[in-house]
């Protein structure tokens, strides 16, 4: 006698939920530290153009603006290129990075 393993509709249906479940958990994951990166840039942006403006001038590092931010992802940098212009930017993956030019005033994707 030959014993045959048979799967049932609802048990392919319960195998594709769980399967789809954890795609969207890891997915979701991914996304919550992403946000979280972009939100302490943009506090990293806020405190170099508050700086700015009470000192005329752009801070030479972030320890000006008293900010500290190394994150569990990783930490937030910050560029002066010159007297007007810096760049803020953080790592996303290895050899990847979002990176805001204060000139452009917008996000790119640095590879």
């Amino acid at each position: 006698m030959k014993t045959q393993l048979v799967i049932g509709s609802g048990s392919i249906f319960i195998v594709i939920v769980l399967f789809i479940s954890i795609i969207l958990t890891l997915w979701n994951i991914e996304t919550y530290w992403e946000f979280q990166r972009y939100m302490l840039a943009f506090s990293v942006i806020e405190r170099i153009y508050r700086f700015q403006k009470i000192n005329d001038r752009l801070p030479n590092d972030m320890g000006e603006i008293e900010a500290r931010y190394n994150t569990e992802s990783g930490p937030i940098y910050f560029n002066r290129k010159s007297p007007h212009e810096f760049i803020v930017w953080f790592g996303r993956s290895l050899g990847e990075s979002e990176v805001d030019e204060s000139s452009s005033k917008s996000w790119f994707r640095s590879y």
